[in-house]
């Protein structure tokens, strides 16, 4: 399944910015938070979409796509 997140951002202390495509095999809803890899290591994020229909994905990232697989549980110590 696709999904689009948004990053935690330490400055502002939440979720927010632009959505980021990424596909998991994890049953996430709207609202749970995720660790998401990235080129600097996995980030905190929260799922803002599910189902993200193939049609909506460009051809050009398709094979940049990464995959979450693992929450955020809340008890791992986040490095900022």
């Amino acid at each position: 399944m696709y999904v689009n997140v948004k990053f935690f951002k330490h400055d502002i202390n939440a979720y927010g910015g632009r959505d980021y495509l990424y596909s998991t095999r994890l049953a996430v809803n709207v609202g749970n938070k995720v660790y998401v890899p990235t080129v600097d290591g996995d980030k905190r994020a929260i799922v803002v979409a599910v189902n993200v229909p193939k049609t909506e994905i460009n051809p050009a990232w398709a094979d940049r796509i990464k995959e979450i697989t693992r929450f955020d549980d809340g008890m791992e110590e986040v490095k900022q």
